[in-house]
């Protein structure tokens, strides 16, 4: 008992850290405390942080916590930037509306970079026996871990997809279950539900209260995550890790096999932006490795894989779409003609016009898709309202209501964007830059523009200013630089995982061009704790290094 006693003491902060790294990515998004003004809410990994940084705390008295100063310094100033932006905009400007709120999102940035800290001293505390036993080979038990937990979250996301890829042998089960009874029937039911692995989401307020959902055929994979972008980010800063372990031939089956998956996963998450940022770092690290069959047989891998899913092409497809708009001559105001189609994203209200346009009296087709629109508007503004009318009763009210109007109304052909870009260009983004310019330096405080920015620049320049976010990407930066530098001085295949970290960091930051990945906790919490482990490794090969010197 005492030996165990001892061997928890001295290596507390390692058995946290790996517990860590298995439970946040695999554990779902349930809900313990609800917060009011707010869909985000306290969850078990807020409590696990807190007991880490308890256990952290304890040991930083008893001086068996170790420290990068350079990354300690800045990351404590990032803080207290932080925090300053809270209270300014809290207590003086009241631009952060709800002060709990705000006071979360404050808190979560501190969070969230707790875990590199613990990750670097827990590290830090092993001890190298010998010239063999490199740090290296402490990281690679750490890194083996994490690449098992990615393998899980993949074949969590296909069991949600898989109703899907296996509709026959689903279809079996299904007859099987209706028509049978007592222990045939349970045992068919079970097979025939195990097609349909839930999913908790907090995509919206709704989700956010911890339902088990099953995704549709239309629907993107989430696996464990939040969302699909959320799966989408982790993915794609571990995928060029994956590849760099297929280069050093370390459990070589086994990473072509999990870097199939990630792949095949990403696909089916349909993230333009993810995709984008896999197809540019794999590049950068074929390029750069010099690897060209890894390169070869990931494009072609990739466009065999492609073929499982057409959502994904089908949402670049609608990326920039040719579509008609009503407008309205008289009032100046314009509809612009959907596509009702499932599959194809709604086109948003920005657009490109090209020509005059034509009155929509001479053009029998264009005067019926214009009723529609107006039929599908009366719709939504009854169900805004609180009532419910049949499509009977919208036709009705818009030959009566818009009548006179038609005279007036022109068609053109126009190229519109789709909603998800127009939402950011339009609405979140100027939203940002009026945050950013009310207050250069602090910004408007946390969670002041909103929960989501999608654009976690914009975002870090809205909430926090250039104090705020100059000082986050100084220190991401300063991250990379660190990396970079230690595989200029490496020379064995070891180099390769280096690399893979930087094109991975270099995938995430492209990845935060539209999407907030450094708020999203699964992918955050991740990422600061494996960077505290490389962290520590390049400072344990230096110092080992220098001491054979």
């Amino acid at each position: 008992m005492h030996k165990l006693i001892t061997y928890i003491d001295q290596h507390i902060l390692r058995i946290l850290t790996l517990l860590f790294l298995v439970i946040i990515p695999l554990y779902p998004k349930f809900p313990l405390m609800s917060l009011n003004n707010t869909h985000i809410s306290i969850r078990l990994e807020d409590l696990y942080v807190g007991f880490m940084s308890l256990v952290f705390g304890i040991q930083i008295l008893r001086r068996k916590v170790v420290f990068d100063r350079f990354f300690l310094k800045y990351i404590l100033i990032f803080w207290a930037v932080c925090i300053c932006s809270f209270l300014l905009n809290a207590f003086v400007t009241k631009k952060i509306t709800f002060m709990n709120q705000g006071l979360l999102h404050t808190l979560r940035r501190v969070e969230y970079m707790i875990p590199f800290f613990v990750a670097y001293a827990a590290f830090a505390s092993e001890k190298i026996i010998d010239v063999k036993n490199t740090a290296i080979k402490h990281l690679d038990r750490y890194l083996y871990l994490v690449l098992t937990v990615v393998l899980i979250v993949c074949l969590y996301a296909l069991g949600q997809k898989s109703s899907e890829l296996f509709q026959p042998v689903r279809n079996i089960f299904q007859s099987a279950y209706e028509s049978n009874t007592g222990f045939v029937s349970g045992i068919a039911y079970f097979l025939f539900r195990f097609f349909d692995f839930p999913a908790v989401q907090t995509m919206n307020a709704e989700f956010a209260k911890g339902e088990l959902l099953i995704l549709t055929p239309f629907a993107r994979v989430s696996s464990t995550f939040a969302g699909h972008y959320d799966l989408a980010a982790y993915l794609v800063f571990f995928i060029p890790l994956l590849a760099a372990y297929i280069i050093r031939g370390t459990h070589r089956v086994r990473s072509i096999v999990t870097y199939s998956l990630a792949i095949l996963t990403l696909i089916f998450t349909a993230s333009r932006i993810s995709f984008g940022a896999f197809i540019a770092s794999i590049v950068l690290f074929g390029v750069y490795t010099r690897k060209w069959k890894l390169l070869i047989g990931t494009i072609l891998l990739t466009s065999i894989l492609m073929y499982t899913n057409s959502d994904m092409t089908q949402r670049f497809r609608d990326m920039f779409q040719q579509r008609q708009v009503f407008e309205n001559t008289r009032t100046g105001e314009e509809i612009i003609n959907q596509d009702e189609s499932k599959q194809a994203l709604p086109a948003g209200s920005q657009f490109i016009r090209s020509g005059k346009g034509s009155s929509i009296t001479t053009n029998s087709k264009a005067l019926n898709e214009y009723k529609q629109e107006l039929i599908r508007k009366e719709i939504d503004e009854a169900r805004k309202g609180g009532r419910v009318i049949t499509q009977q009763e919208a036709a009705d009210i818009v030959a009566k209501k818009y009548i006179d109007d038609f005279k007036d109304i022109v068609v053109k052909n126009v190229v519109a964007g789709d909603t998800s870009l127009a939402t950011r260009t339009q609405v979140e983004w100027p939203r940002a830059w009026n945050a950013f310019f009310s207050n250069p330096l602090l910004g408007t405080g946390p969670s002041s523009i909103t929960e989501s920015t999608d654009g976690d620049y914009f975002r870090w320049l809205g909430e926090t200013g250039l104090l705020g976010a100059g000082l986050f990407m100084f220190i991401i930066a300063h991250l990379f630089i660190r990396v970079y530098r230690h595989i200029l001085n490496t020379r064995s295949h070891d180099k390769y995982l280096f690399i893979g970290i930087c094109t991975g960091m270099i995938a995430l930051l492209i990845n935060a061009t539209l999407i907030d990945v450094f708020e999203a906790s699964k992918v955050a919490f991740t990422f600061w704790t494996v960077m505290g482990l490389v962290i520590a490794t390049i400072n344990k090969e230096t110092h080992r290094a220098n001491t054979l010197v």
